[in-house]
């Protein structure tokens, strides 16, 4: 039998690439049970070596508050302080928003800020691709070279895989990560007496899943029947909110609408006339939930994020669970 050159090029092809997935299944499995999301970003950067040659790469995180930039070694980001460019600036979060990849010369690009601060680091290709599935979209990961020309097609499509796997093994391990609060909180139902201190917890607990700002729970006064702030967790909230705190339409007009309706409220982005105590307080996007027990709105459970529409359709199986439980 007679062995073309172009039969030879493949099979060297395919065994180059060999050990590439090798090393992206294994990167999968680790995500998988890898639990801490918030230092899932650091894991990628040393885990992702094994993968893909980089000299930069930057992550929108799943919930879209925050873009996580990591250079090698010879390159100082200080010099041009990526990290101060706004999220909505950055490649990053333009593919988290839009969800479709993009590749760039930079040195081809001079309208956005993120781009010129790349290329005074001697940056000259970028590589951004969605982190989705079929269920949420997980942020975004952006890969950069001081390789002119570095993302050809083939390359392009070994780091869309690369993305999808991850992306798969992010919404697994995200998927067990929320098992477990739900699993939490009903131990902690049954077990603790006092409901403000078990709210205060249950808040604390949904803010760090779903990477939030702020978690809160409104009940009705038994004796005025008006809306008073239960339960609050909001680190490093600005302004004056405490627990006690009576909450009217004036206040927030969404909040009374879930009430008021016995349906969940998602704002996109919020407007101070609608919500001048979450603007203020520098809140982009709200997600309340009333509290329905036997027909009846007990309270409502709301969820705050600087982001602008933070809480994707994926979340709301999820948090109606966690409402349920509540109430």
């Amino acid at each position: 039998m007679v062995v073309t050159a172009e039969q030879l090029e493949v099979e060297r092809s395919a065994q180059s690439l060999a050990p590439r997935y090798e090393s992206l299944i294994r990167v999968a499995e680790a995500i998988r049970s890898h639990r801490d999301q918030k230092d899932l970003f650091q894991f990628l950067t040393v885990e992702l070596r094994q993968v893909v040659p980089f000299d930069g790469m930057a992550q929108v995180d799943h919930a879209g508050n925050k873009v996580n930039w990591h250079f090698s070694e010879a390159y100082d980001p200080r010099r041009c302080r990526v990290s101060d460019i706004p999220n909505e600036e950055t490649a990053a979060w333009w593919v988290h928003r839009t969800q479709q990849p993009l590749v760039i010369q930079i040195a081809d690009e001079e309208t956005r800020s993120t781009i010129e601060a790349l290329n005074k680091l001697g940056l000259r290709s970028l590589c951004a691709l969605p982190l989705s599935t079929a269920h949420r979209q997980l942020g975004s990961l952006v890969f950069l070279s001081q390789i002119a020309d570095a993302y050809s097609s083939d390359e392009v499509r070994f780091l869309s895989l690369v993305a999808g796997q991850i992306a798969l093994a992010m919404d697994d391990a995200l998927a067990q990560e929320r098992l477990n609060v739900l699993l939490d909180l009903t131990n902690r139902v049954v077990s603790k007496l006092d409901l403000r201190e078990l709210l205060r917890e249950v808040s604390g607990s949904i803010r760090r899943v779903m990477q939030c700002d702020g978690v809160s729970v409104t009940l009705p006064d038994p004796e005025t029947g008006q809306l008073r702030l239960y339960a609050f967790d909001f680190p490093g909230a600005k302004g004056n909110v405490h627990e006690g705190d009576v909450i009217s339409a004036e206040d927030s007009e969404t909040l009374v609408k879930a009430f008021r309706t016995g349906q969940p409220v998602c704002v996109a982005k919020v407007e101070s006339t609608a919500d001048p105590l979450a603007s203020a307080k520098g809140v982009k996007s709200l997600y309340h939930l009333p509290l329905i027990s036997r027909e009846r709105v007990l309270g409502v459970l709301g969820l705050g994020s600087s982001a602008v529409n933070a809480f994707a359709e994926g979340d709301a199986a999820f948090l109606a669970q966690i409402a349920n439980q509540i109430a």
